[in-house]
């Protein structure tokens, strides 16, 4: 029920070249296999590379290079700015508190990779954005750390203010990024 993940031809593993090719996906929960590049960006390079777990055969770094550190700052800074309207594609966080959760730990991992080049587990990027960014986003990022443990539950409705709060911070952390990232003159 919770798998997800791709089928990636070992060669294509082997270069950045061939990131966003399709793979053979089994999206989470479902049974078919379908095929999509969700799986081949660099940011899942990297957690493949720095943190895979070998059941059989060559550890993960024999055959992945390193993911150059300005790719994963790219994908970082492409995503950042469209994530809520790209999110708003295929859910409703006004409809769904999961959306909710998912859009600010999204926007977290983002953050962390734009400073770091590296790719947060969800818990450590909330960790991570407690730490480092304003305080004032400490009661939301606390509340959506501790709701992440409810899962997903198409029935389950946000609370009241949390979409449009999440909706805000998706503002700040545009700006955040903008303010500490912008390209040098």
């Amino acid at each position: 029920h919770d798998m997800e993940g791709s089928y990636a031809p070992i060669e294509e593993l082997a270069s950045v070249e061939h990131l966003g090719r399709p793979w053979l996906f089994n999206d989470h929960g479902h049974r078919t296999l379908e095929w999509s590049d969700h799986c081949n960006r660099g940011y899942t390079r990297w957690i493949l590379r720095e943190h895979g777990i070998t059941l059989i055969g060559a550890e993960p770094r024999a055959f992945i290079p390193l993911v150059p550190p300005e790719l994963l700052r790219g994908e970082a800074a492409t995503a950042l700015p469209t994530l809520m309207a790209d999110l708003a594609t295929w859910l409703d966080i006004d409809a769904v508190a999961w959306g909710q959760r998912y859009a600010v730990v999204t926007l977290c991992r983002l953050l962390y990779t734009l400073v770091t080049a590296e790719v947060a587990s969800k818990t450590g990027a909330l960790e991570w954005a407690m730490r480092t960014l304003d305080p004032t986003w400490r009661p939301l990022l606390g509340q959506v750390r501790d709701d992440r443990t409810l899962g997903f539950d198409i029935n389950t409705r946000p609370r009241p203010g949390s979409a449009q709060t999440a909706r805000e911070f998706a503002a700040y952390a545009v700006k955040w990024a903008a303010r500490r990232h912008a390209p040098a003159p």
